[in-house]
């Protein structure tokens, strides 16, 4: 278990989360975020502490958009050829 300090001081316990994403998802994810100027890890921290903070989890960060449309239903885990 890792620990770090919190911005008052206080030891945090850090735990791992472990994802599972198709390899081409991954490495186009990796792209984008790199475009940032962030990783995935940092990526997923941020996600969660706006969603946390605002008890939504739409937000927006830019990147260079694709011309790839994804549907709510690939977002669910179903992934199609259509």
């Amino acid at each position: 278990m890792q620990y770090v300090y919190n911005e008052d001081m206080e030891v945090s316990h850090i735990k791992t989360v472990t994802l599972r994403m198709e390899d081409s998802t991954k490495d186009e994810l990796d792209q984008i975020l790199a475009s940032m100027g962030m990783n995935i890890a940092t990526f997923y921290n941020l996600y969660t502490l706006r969603t946390i903070r605002d008890r939504n989890i739409a937000f927006s960060e830019e990147a260079e958009v694709s011309d790839k449309e994804i549907t709510v239903w690939q977002c669910k885990g179903h992934y199609d050829d259509k």
